[in-house]
């Protein structure tokens, strides 16, 4: 790194201001990072806090007065068993020994992911729980490259009634697929139309570093929208972040120096640049 960072200021390719304050000896004793690792940290990073359990409320309607006992039958198939209370008249509801409903929280186990069929998959991702079809959603990595699997993430990748951290661990999850069709198609489509909020358009700028690693179209529309198309700062580097495994192409790597030595690019885009540039394969 040191080396690299010597030879860009002597070539005057990088104003020394954009490694101003940086401590090159710590810099170049810290072991190269291979960046298939560093993706597998950005996608498979877990919240380091304790989880809460998965909760849901199980709506349990009366059924019958037995044994001075209020059976009721519950959504999850549960019966319910609850003691006669005295009614009371001044409570201002209709009176009497049992509720007509009542609701209970009940804790929803998570799922073993190496133990899943495909249909348990599918309906985990159709669950009315979002935190169910979120783990869900995270769990389908191993299984991506199957249509039973990439489909379903594909519509709540797409779905715009869907919660956004949803949607944004949906377009993790595809990256692992973005060789195929219509996983590249549904990346594009949400870059090119409608308005998405921005988070969810930057983690869909970095899932097609691996397409623009092996295809000309896809180095083409990253090169495109860091030139003409990507107007917010934030996501247009991601579009940079994600040309570094193609860097070692040409058109990549003249967008890349062209942004460190021309134009009027901040810091943070120039960094960005010289990090996808300077070593293609690794960050």
């Amino acid at each position: 790194m040191k080396i690299i960072t010597t030879a860009l200021l002597l070539s005057g390719l990088v104003p020394a201001s954009v490694f101003a304050g940086t401590d090159l000896s710590r810099a170049a004793q810290l072991p190269p990072i291979d960046a298939g690792t560093i993706l597998n940290q950005i996608q498979n990073s877990q919240n380091s806090f304790p989880q809460p359990p998965l909760t849901t409320l199980d709506l349990c309607v009366f059924s019958e007065f037995k044994n001075n006992k209020c059976l009721f039958k519950c959504q999850s198939g549960a019966i319910l068993s609850e003691p006669a209370v005295r009614p009371d008249f001044g409570a201002g509801e209709p009176a009497g020994a049992c509720a007509i409903h009542i609701l209970r929280p009940i804790t929803r186990t998570s799922f073993n992911a190496k133990n899943i069929t495909s249909s348990q998959l599918k309906d985990l991702l159709r669950d009315s729980n979002p935190e169910i079809r979120k783990a869900a959603v995270k769990s389908a990595k191993p299984y991506i490259l199957n249509n039973y699997a990439y489909e379903p993430v594909i519509d709540i990748f797409e779905n715009e009634n869907e919660r956004v951290d949803i949607r944004v661990e949906a377009a993790r999850t595809l990256s692992y697929a973005s060789g195929y069709n219509k996983v590249q198609d549904a990346f594009t489509g949400l870059l090119k139309y409608g308005t998405h909020p921005a988070e969810l358009r930057i983690i869909t700028y970095k899932a097609l570093f691996g397409a623009a690693a092996t295809s000309s179209r896809f180095q083409s529309f990253l090169i495109d929208a860091v030139k003409y198309n990507e107007k917010d700062g934030v996501a247009r580097r991601a579009a940079v972040w994600a040309l570094f495994a193609s860097a070692q192409n040409s058109r990549p790597q003249e967008l890349l120096i062209d942004l460190v030595k021309y134009g009027n690019e901040d810091e943070a885009t120039k960094i960005e640049a010289i990090k996808s540039h300077s070593c293609p394969g690794k960050i």
